[in-house]
């Protein structure tokens, strides 16, 4: 898994370097720490994973005026959790780094043309806006 900073995206990290602590797929998440520890950045580079950096020049209008290449969708990289409908609960949505995965994903989700094309979906809840599971419907 390549893992890259994201306020440097043309800089990788050795894997020697890279956060030990970070999950193997597949896998399930409960991230707990202090604040300012990082873990909205960690789960946000799982959400965005190889492909970010590789689409960020087309999607920050870097190279808006390039032709988007046609073809061969590998080369533009992957994301690590791999989910077509993602929902993430969140206390704090107004964190810059929540706002980063979701334009990531109407932008690749927006030109079916495009070969960084995915048809996923994102969005942001906060605790309270979580249904009452007594509400769900028993189906068995």
């Amino acid at each position: 898994m390549e893992y890259y900073e994201l306020s440097k995206l043309g800089e990788t990290v050795p894997s020697k370097k890279q956060n030990p602590f970070a999950p193997k797929l597949p896998f399930r998440l409960g991230v707990v720490g202090t604040s300012e520890s990082g873990k909205t950045k960690m789960v946000v580079h799982q959400f965005l994973g190889s492909k970010y950096p590789k689409v960020y020049p087309w999607m920050s209008g870097e190279k808006h005026s390039h032709k988007i290449p046609k073809g061969e969708s590998k080369n533009f990289g992957e994301r690590y959790i791999l989910c077509d409908d993602l929902i993430v609960v969140t206390q704090h949505q107004d964190e810059e780094l929540w706002e980063t995965v979701q334009y990531f994903y109407e932008f690749i989700a927006k030109d079916k043309q495009a070969p960084w094309y995915e048809n996923v979906r994102f969005k942001l809840i906060a605790p309270e806006e979580l249904p009452d599971i007594v509400s769900f419907k028993k189906t068995g």
